[in-house]
């Protein structure tokens, strides 16, 4: 049986707690470039001329730059809660955030450029577009993780 307190680790989870309401507040608004290009693929018909396509993927950029300063955090946050921190293993942390968004950045892009070739309605549309939102999602699933994990270690003085 649920509690009322289930409730509202919900919230907190989702939204932060205090000042943390503010980060997630950011980490929030940077979906909404990636929204737009999504709301944009339903309608796009390649090959029919102008239709936005330059802003889009102006929007779809301003999303990955948006979230790579946001992405970092989350990993420097991350490796700051790991037990028996090594001075190298933040610069690590660095180095693996750096190839994985590299890699990220890649995918994303692949998958919404294959969704733009693909005809509107058609199964691969579909599939694609579902992917990338699914990346996305992902992406931020995994920063509201490393955010939680780091208020609890916070909160525990430093133990996890």
């Amino acid at each position: 049986m649920a509690s009322g307190n289930d409730g509202n680790r919900v919230l907190a989870f989702l939204f932060g707690t205090r000042w943390w309401m503010l980060w997630h507040a950011f980490i929030t608004l940077l979906l909404v470039p990636f929204v737009a290009v999504a709301v944009w693929l339903i309608d796009f018909r390649p090959g029919l001329g102008l239709q936005g396509g330059d802003v889009m993927a102006g929007l779809l950029l301003f999303f990955v730059l948006g979230e790579a300063p946001a992405t970092l955090v989350h990993a420097m946050l991350f490796a700051w809660t790991l037990p028996d921190r090594e001075p190298g293993q933040l610069l690590k942390f660095v180095a693996m955030w750096a190839v994985a968004f590299a890699v990220f950045t890649a995918v994303l892009w692949s998958m919404v450029e294959i969704a733009a070739q693909s005809a509107v309605g058609s199964a691969a549309r579909i599939v694609w577009m579902a992917l990338a939102i699914a990346l996305v999602a992902a992406l931020h699933g995994a920063g509201l993780l490393v955010l939680h994990r780091f208020r609890r270690w916070h909160a525990a003085g430093g133990v996890l």
